[in-house]
């Protein structure tokens, strides 16, 4: 029996997600011919793996405890959310996380959460409310304003969310994939 004609097989076409060594996008490029005999034959065209860019990139994974020190962290959901509203919000812990709407948040509501949600846009969270730009892109720094010995070892998480306007039921439409910020000597 041949693949064009089997019911348990199924076309495929598209781009799919899958994670390796990080985020990649796998494109499988597909298309049928027909047979002299008028069966249908299935081929694969082309078959890449190539990385996916990421929607939320910081610009260090590790920030030093000796001294003051800042990372910038770039927001990249894309141009479909140009000039909504987001929120960057951070938590010691981010298993198991919690269900939103629907929506999973990859951090557990401790003590640096609610610092976070209640004290945005301040010193140490510069840019964590705010609007987009036209590209679907918006800026957040993270600073520490001096030694932090105490935060020795410890890793921060990081996330974005995009805000649904005021008034709509959801307050939560979609949640960035997490960033790791890591405190070294």
């Amino acid at each position: 029996m041949d693949a064009g004609n089997d019911p348990t097989r199924y076309t495929m076409s598209g781009t799919y997600t899958a994670t390796t060594t990080g985020p990649h996008e796998l494109e499988v490029f597909n298309y049928r011919n027909a047979g002299m005999e008028g069966s249908l034959y299935n081929f694969i065209d082309n078959i890449s793996l190539a990385p996916h860019d990421p929607d939320f990139e910081s610009s260090a994974n590790a920030i030093s405890i000796a001294a003051a020190g800042s990372v910038s962290m770039n927001l990249k959901p894309g141009p479909s959310w140009a000039n909504r509203p987001y929120l960057v919000l951070a938590a010691f812990e981010s298993s198991p996380g919690f269900v939103l709407d629907g929506i999973e948040i990859h951090l557990n509501m401790d003590n640096l959460f609610w610092y976070s949600f209640q004290n945005v846009n301040n010193a140490n969270f510069e840019n964590s409310h705010g609007y987009l730009d036209g590209a679907g892109e918006g800026l957040f720094t993270f600073h520490t304003f001096g030694p932090t010995p105490a935060l020795y070892g410890t890793v921060i998480t990081f996330e974005y969310f995009m805000l649904s306007s005021s008034g709509t039921p959801r307050p939560i439409l979609y949640a960035s994939h997490p960033v790791l910020l890591n405190f070294i000597p």
